[in-house]
């Protein structure tokens, strides 16, 4: 399947949960590196898993993190008026609406604040060809 030219994505913390699991980091990694796929981050993802409590689970997930990599921003930059008092997903739904063409995410709550395209990580596997 071939995807529309640099598609842009937003991985929620718990997606990267799911690339770990399905063991895509690699194929992930090859689709950025052929100009197809843009994953977004903000510091909000690598805070929430660098708090996960088990320290093997936490180690694992930033490694995926930091494999996959992405064009890191800064929710300020992008999101309109004050963002102090944000909560986390606000922020995430915020630079992923401004940002991407889909938040990939399997929490509901977040996908809805999104207010744009959300993606479950089983969905956008399949959009992309990985499934």
């Amino acid at each position: 399947m071939t995807l529309p030219a640099k598609l842009r994505v937003m991985f929620d913390s718990n997606a990267y949960d799911e690339i770990l699991r399905h063991n895509d980091v690699d194929r992930i990694r090859a689709l950025i590196e052929a100009e197809e796929l843009v994953v977004v981050t903000t510091h909000v993802q690598e805070d929430e898993l660098r708090q996960i409590a088990d320290a093997e689970k936490r180690i694992a997930l930033l490694g995926v993190y930091h494999r996959v990599g992405g064009s890191r921003i800064a929710p300020g930059d992008v999101i309109t008026g004050d963002i102090t008092y944000l909560s986390r997903d606000d922020l995430l739904a915020g630079v992923a609406k401004a940002c991407c063409a889909a938040l990939v995410t399997h929490d509901r709550a977040l996908a809805e604040c999104s207010t744009g395209a959300a993606l479950t990580y089983d969905a956008f596997r399949q959009q992309v060809g990985l499934s």
